[in-house]
């Protein structure tokens, strides 16, 4: 991402004070939308106009704010543009009886790199984001740059004689998942929607970090100290 290729590792004083220099504080960060097909995509870019662009793609059931800790840390030579993939965060939800597959995912990522016209992109994804990244860059190679991944090995996969039943259990849980919003979304005070975000990821988060994702991923609603929000491990 910064440039620097692994045979220049060796000279490793030069290549501290060379990012050194390169880092200050990102410029605050823009919000952005993006009209797709079946409504928005919706997101924020730091730093815009800065010569080098990443695409920040979030992990399952989180958003564009994953990246709000780490994005004022990177140098200022790069601008970071973060989505919220659709049906997370405030990007456009899927209509009723829709699926998101992977093939969705990398068909949004296509239409974000046509959106805004770039020749090359270079790719930041984390857990799923990870995911798509690497499958986009695999059916767009000639578009991709650079790839860093975080906590990915490789995208989700299962042997053959598994397939159908994952298969049933997908479909099974997108019909529970479709009950469910027949209802009104559960609302928490915030202090304990945090507290259920950081236990509901095994305390993989930090409260910080909750916060961050909680932003785009929670609404208002009539009383003012009520959200509304849905945990991973909400039935």
């Amino acid at each position: 991402m910064f440039s620097y290729s692994v045979r220049h590792l060796q000279k490793t004083k030069f290549l501290h004070w060379s990012i050194v220099r390169e880092f200050s504080k990102m410029t605050p960060a823009k919000e952005i939308t993006i009209p797709i097909h079946n409504g928005h995509i919706s997101g924020k870019v730091w730093n815009e106009g800065a010569p080098t662009v990443v695409l920040g793609l979030h992990g399952w059931l989180d958003n564009a704010g994953t990246w709000d800790t780490l994005a004022p840390l990177l140098p200022k030579s790069l601008s970071l543009v973060a989505v919220d993939f659709p049906g997370h965060g405030l990007s456009s939800h899927l209509p009723k009886g829709a699926n998101s597959t992977f093939v969705d995912m990398v068909m949004i990522v296509e239409r974000i790199v046509q959106h805004f016209e770039w020749k090359e992109v270079n790719l930041l994804g984390h857990s799923m984001g990870g995911g798509v990244s690497m499958l986009y860059a695999g059916t767009f190679p000639e578009k991709v740059k650079k790839i860093v991944m975080i906590d990915l090995i490789k995208p989700m996969s299962y042997p053959i004689d598994m397939q159908p039943d994952r298969t049933r259990e997908s479909i099974e849980q997108t019909f529970k998942i479709e009950n469910r919003l027949n209802n009104s979304p559960p609302s928490y005070d915030y202090a304990t929607m945090v507290e259920k975000m950081v236990k509901s990821y095994g305390h993989s988060v930090t409260e910080e970090s909750a916060k961050a994702i909680l932003k785009r991923g929670s609404q208002k609603m009539r009383m003012e100290h009520i959200h509304s929000t849905m945990t991973p491990t909400e039935n």
